[in-house]
């Protein structure tokens, strides 16, 4: 049943009920990660959506040897659920801060649920649509306060 609480704390799953809940619970699995162990590297095929039970990871883009940190994540946020739309490359490393526990749904189980269930679909999808929307608007809303002022 914890994982069902925790479920529901992510938004892509605030708006399912109880049972709906349950059958992602019912294909995640829990893997656990050490220090600066690599959860995700960037370029590679995404696989799943991990959300954070327990530690810190850092994201990170990398350029060669230069590794820049953009974000820090902890327990109850999630990362890897680009890869769930889509069958592109991940944009960024995601490595382990601390210990990290990390509940996990593949790709294939989330794709297999929602194909049997088009209202579930929706509902999950709809959620995907307002959390990249408030991505989105979050980084356009960095940029601006990055961007120099141009003076001719």
């Amino acid at each position: 049943m914890e994982s069902v609480a925790l479920l529901k704390k992510v938004r892509l799953f605030q708006d399912l009920t109880e049972p709906e809940v349950e059958k992602f619970r019912e294909v995640t699995q829990v893997q656990k990660y050490s220090p600066q162990q690599v959860i995700i590297e960037e370029g590679t095929e995404g696989r799943a959506l991990y959300i954070i039970k327990r530690g810190t990871v850092a994201v990170s883009k990398v350029d060669g040897e230069l590794v820049s940190e953009l974000v820090k994540l902890v327990a109850g946020e999630h990362f890897g659920e680009m890869s769930l739309l889509e069958g592109a490359k991940t944009s960024a490393r995601v490595s382990a801060h601390n210990e990290v526990e990390c509940v996990v749904i593949a790709r294939e189980d989330f794709q297999r649920l929602l194909e049997a269930d088009v209202a579930l679909a929706a509902k999950v999808y709809k959620a995907f649509t307002q959390t990249l929307c408030d991505r989105l608007r979050a980084t356009s809303s960095e940029l601006m306060t990055w961007k120099p002022e141009i003076s001719f």
